[in-house]
């Protein structure tokens, strides 16, 4: 079973790894596994802008079409 994470804290773990503290420093603080953020923190990337990808707002309309 998936963890159940509080409302809010994956915004802000993708906001600390996307600003200036390390993912492995994270990890420990938040006692996270590192693969957790390295998937959360790429989305965060696509859609900032460095990296080329489906953005999460066409996800979500492409996901809602597929339905």
């Amino acid at each position: 079973m998936p963890r159940q994470y509080r409302p809010g804290f994956w915004d802000e773990m993708v906001h600390r790894t996307l600003s200036d503290v390390h993912v492995l420093t994270s990890v420990r603080i938040w006692v996270n596994p590192e693969q957790t953020l390295h998937r959360w923190k790429h989305p965060a990337l696509i859609d900032e802008g460095p990296y080329e990808g489906v953005d999460s707002t066409e996800s979500l309309v492409l996901c809602a079409a597929h339905k």
